[in-house]
């Protein structure tokens, strides 16, 4: 399985609405035989974004509902109707509680929808761990956002976290995040056994996000 590329555009002014689309399309522009290349749209670009290009898209959350009388709820019937390729959960701007993310975590197995739980700590790693979700991201928040990345900065953590998550939830794939702004950063994260990187502003704020992610992806 090739390293997954997922592209987290949050809800910068550059991913909504039009410019959201524009965004998706330049990133789908770019092709690559060793990486598959991903994007999370805001998520009311994300029915016209699955529309719009081929590369798979994931949701940047989901609330624990299946249809019916849930106003202002994300449902997930809904994000399985629009064949999206996973979902995002508990990244460091939108945390959760434990049980919400065991009870979203098993409404999503049951649709069959890969998730990614994203983890802030070696603490949470634990806790999430127990869920063995399909996913963990790890991505300390002193780092999303920054010019510096976790590859560089705390590369020993990144080793630690893998190890215990290999150990206690072996089919867990890790995502690497916080940072990662370099083709460098991704071939660190590879070696110490993630299977690709979540990133958002280096790729997203760019002024040319196509030209910016065939840079790193070189």
């Amino acid at each position: 399985m090739k390293p997954l590329i997922l592209i987290n555009a949050k809800t910068y002014s550059q991913a909504q609405a039009k410019n959201g689309i524009k965004l998706v399309q330049k990133i789908a522009s770019v092709r690559s035989q060793k990486y598959t290349i991903a994007v999370a749209p805001t998520l009311p670009n994300l029915s016209k974004t699955k529309e719009t290009v081929s590369i798979p898209i994931y949701a940047q959350h989901t609330d624990a509902i299946e249809s019916g009388a849930h106003t202002g709820s994300i449902c997930i019937d809904e994000l399985k109707a629009l064949n999206v390729a996973g979902i995002i959960l508990n990244h460091s701007e939108k945390q959760l509680p434990l049980s919400t993310l065991r009870a979203t975590l098993a409404l999503a197995k049951k649709k069959h929808l890969p998730v990614i739980i994203c983890v802030r700590s070696l603490t949470q790693i634990k806790q999430v761990t127990t869920l063995k979700p399909e996913y963990i991201a790890y991505e300390p928040p002193q780092f999303i956002g920054s010019e510096i990345s976790v590859t560089t900065a705390q590369p020993k953590i990144l080793k630690t976290a893998h190890d215990y998550v290999k150990k206690h939830s072996p089919k867990t794939l890790l995502l690497c995040g916080a940072g990662v702004h370099s083709h460098q950063d991704i071939i660190t994260a590879i070696k110490l056994g993630y299977s690709g990187v979540l990133l958002s502003h280096a790729i997203v704020t760019a002024a040319h996000p196509d030209k910016a992610l065939k840079q790193l992806l070189k």
